[in-house]
């Protein structure tokens, strides 16, 4: 089955924090359309009558402000009752272009718990994906084990990777994550959080061994 990187049960909006792993590589004018895994989730969950919202990593990677971040993810996470979003070929909703007004959904605070919901699993997954994938280390681990990289288990890898940490740090009630220093992660707890994912990276591996061809 599939998992979902934030879910709004009452709306039904599932909201998909996409990496660099969901798309192909850019065309000749620079667009990057989601990969087929990505399109095939997408439908479904669509299909099963939800809408499917995407914050994809050159969106984000465009922010430059907290303000404009916490702008990004309450327009992601607000009620989108009165804007009638529209479904793409993909399955997928995209967001509004005006932001609409903050709206309080079941009591008032689950616009906020959304927002940093959301602001953490962009934490994780942009941090995990940058160990895993770009810096190479989930192919080499594959490639010593004797065995050939597959994009798609790889997908599926960093997609657990962020689950369980996702739902560790929630339970502990932290909402931040990085492999380096910054003001809220100090370098013991990087280095701390390095050797964690480094060594699920590995049980991760062991455990798919018959799924890397």
């Amino acid at each position: 089955g599939y998992s979902l990187d934030l879910a709004l049960p009452s709306s039904r909006i599932a909201i998909e924090v996409d990496g660099p792993s969901h798309f192909l590589r850019p065309d000749s004018q620079g667009v990057r359309a989601p990969s087929g895994t990505t399109v095939l989730k997408r439908r479904l969950i669509a299909a099963a009558g939800w809408r499917v919202i995407s914050v994809p990593f050159y969106d984000w990677g465009r922010l430059n402000t907290a303000d404009e971040r916490q702008a990004y993810l309450e327009r992601a996470v607000a009620p989108l009752g009165a804007i009638a979003p529209q479904a793409s070929p993909e399955g997928c909703t995209s967001l509004p272009s005006r932001s609409p007004s903050p709206q309080h959904e079941e009591g008032g605070s689950s616009l906020a718990a959304g927002a940093s919901s959301m602001e953490l699993s962009l934490k994780v997954r942009s941090e995990v994906e940058r160990y895993a994938l770009t810096e190479g280390h989930l192919r080499r681990l594959v490639k010593e084990r004797g065995r050939v990289f597959s994009a798609t288990v790889a997908s599926t890898v960093v997609d657990r990777l962020c689950e369980f940490i996702e739902a560790a740090k929630g339970m502990s009630g932290t909402a931040h994550y990085a492999l380096q220093a910054t003001t809220e992660v100090s370098a013991e707890e990087a280095r701390a959080n390095v050797r964690t994912l480094h060594k699920n990276l590995e049980k991760q591996v062991q455990r798919r061994q018959r799924q890397w061809s």
